[in-house]
């Protein structure tokens, strides 16, 4: 994989920082520089301030209020998310139920539950399918 960057693509890179350093709460930044598992307030106010960037879905297409970014972009995002210590976006709205919409949903269900999903009104948790036994 080629990392040099053109001048757009490290400009674009000083712009996430940028914000990411402007925006990220240091409450939520100490709790993911110490280990400290976050809590589903944490995942949604996280959320919700990353989609008053538009940036809860980078994988997205604008249309529906993703990013519409290129793999580079994508990719300078998440390496600057991690470098200055944000958290991850809760994926199983936007990372999962929201692509499989996007590709399946009618544009009805589109209207109805995407933009629910972007601003976390909505919290979706994958469940695993695998009995459990509580008496144990």
């Amino acid at each position: 994989m080629n990392t040099d960057y053109s001048v757009d693509e490290l400009q674009f890179m000083g712009q996430v920082r940028e914000w990411f350093e402007a925006n990220l709460p240091a409450d939520l930044k100490r709790k993911c520089e110490l280990g400290v598992p976050l809590n589903k307030d944490d995942y949604v106010s996280w959320g919700r301030i990353l989609n008053s960037n538009g940036w809860a879905a980078i994988s997205w297409p604008e249309e529906y209020g993703g990013a519409g970014w290129t793999a580079t972009q994508k990719h300078i995002f998440e390496q600057v998310s991690y470098e200055t210590g944000a958290p991850l976006v809760y994926e199983s709205g936007v990372g999962m139920l929201g692509p499989v919409l996007l590709e399946f949903g009618s544009e009805a269900q589109k209207a109805r539950y995407l933009p629910r999903i972007l601003n976390f009104d909505d919290f979706f948790v994958l469940v695993d399918g695998e009995e459990v036994d509580f008496d144990e």
